[in-house]
């Protein structure tokens, strides 16, 4: 998880996480339901009675888009695709993938599901609408009933732009992998056509803002600018999932890490290891047992004082399924694993014996070094 995102709930044996941008959106959402959306559509009611209805269509809101990315993960999960994951963030939410579709079917099917999802949810909604519309009162459920099903069939049509990662780029990038039978060039045509609509969203927004309309122009704006980011960063992280995903970990790792005692001081610690061999992260050994790792890091939260007072076992991090992987385990997992937790470094245990360490940096070095050799874009 990153350091950003805020556990919620496990459900169907996927973790459910809130991005702490998403408190912005829900906030920004509830706001203007309360003072714009349904005082303009739904007269009459009372300030009160419009701020509840604005955070329950709000909460509404982001539940449809839970239930939207629940179906993307259990059909990932029908054709073995791992997901372990799904996010709530500034832009609504994201289920986040562990590797990419094996077949142009699953990844059509696992796409087509969510637009498929929001547009049932909406005539649901609407259907209620339809059956308590003729009932004297009930209007603050009506005016929710009313959001929320409008607000489901925007979601689907929106998704179905064709612009990667939105579940509509995914669709073609699907159908052209089924015609080409090329997951990489289809991914390139992907993210082109992704940055045409971006751009083109962008200039829209712009025209909007020029023409006094400042929250649809910024809004415009903004989506803009996350489609083009987004779609730039997915094609970065398919290529190195290409360039890395038959590499074992072992390729990488260096054999002779610099160990140290969990009884040293920490002045001592720095003065003789990290002063003379400058790396950021040292495994820790006791009677040839590794128990687990130390790093620069965590010596930043302790005073100069107590440098002297306090050991290397006082600091030290024990190694564990979050920091630790086995020579053998393809370096996409430890891509994974360092980006799950935060971490630039990982230990390499084999048979309960240290036999290297993995850092980011090296990954990432021969991830360009690769990429420039055989022009890969």
């Amino acid at each position: 998880m990153q350091k950003n995102e805020i556990k919620l709930i496990k459900v169907f044996g996927f973790q459910v996480n809130i991005d702490i941008s998403w408190f912005f959106i829900f906030s920004l959402i509830a706001w203007s339901l309360a003072v714009g959306y349904f005082p303009r559509y739904f007269p009459y009611l009372n300030i009160f009675t419009y701020w509840v209805i604005g955070f329950i269509g709000a909460s509404g809101l982001f539940l449809s888009i839970l239930i939207h990315e629940f179906m993307h993960s259990i059909m990932g999960k029908k054709y073995g695709i791992k997901i372990k994951e799904i996010t709530l963030f500034l832009f609504g939410g994201m289920s986040k993938l562990e590797q990419e579709p094996k077949s142009a079917k699953a990844e059509f099917l696992m796409a087509a599901i969510g637009p498929l999802t929001s547009v049932m949810l909406g005539f649901i909604f609407f259907l209620i609408f339809l059956l308590i519309k003729k009932i004297n009162g009930l209007m603050p459920i009506k005016a929710l009933l009313w959001f929320l099903g409008s607000i489901n069939i925007f979601l689907a049509v929106f998704n179905l732009i064709p612009a990667y990662p939105l579940d509509g780029g995914r669709i073609f990038r699907s159908i052209l992998w089924k015609i080409k039978n090329d997951l990489r060039w289809s991914t390139k045509i992907s993210i082109n056509i992704s940055s045409f609509f971006s751009i083109l969203l962008i200039i829209f927004g712009g025209i909007n803002l020029l023409m006094g309309s400042f929250i649809n122009g910024l809004w415009l704006i903004l989506i803009g600018f996350f489609l083009f980011s987004s779609a730039r960063l997915s094609y970065q992280e398919f290529i190195s999932k290409e360039v890395l995903k038959d590499e074992p970990v072992k390729r990488f790792m260096k054999t002779d890490p610099i160990t140290v005692s969990p009884d040293i001081s920490i002045k001592d610690f720095i003065e003789n290891y990290v002063y003379n061999y400058h790396y950021k992260m040292f495994p820790v050994f006791k009677d040839n047992i590794i128990l687990g790792f130390v790093t620069t890091n965590k010596i930043k939260n302790i005073t100069k004082e107590e440098w002297s007072t306090k050991t290397i076992r006082d600091i030290m991090i024990e190694h564990n399924e979050n920091n630790t992987l086995n020579s053998e385990s393809n370096t996409m997992e430890a891509l994974a694993l360092m980006k799950k937790n935060g971490l630039t470094r990982l230990l390499i245990i084999d048979n309960n014996k240290l036999t290297g360490i993995i850092t980011l940096k090296d990954l990432l070095e021969f991830l360009t070094l690769k990429k420039e050799l055989e022009g890969i874009k």
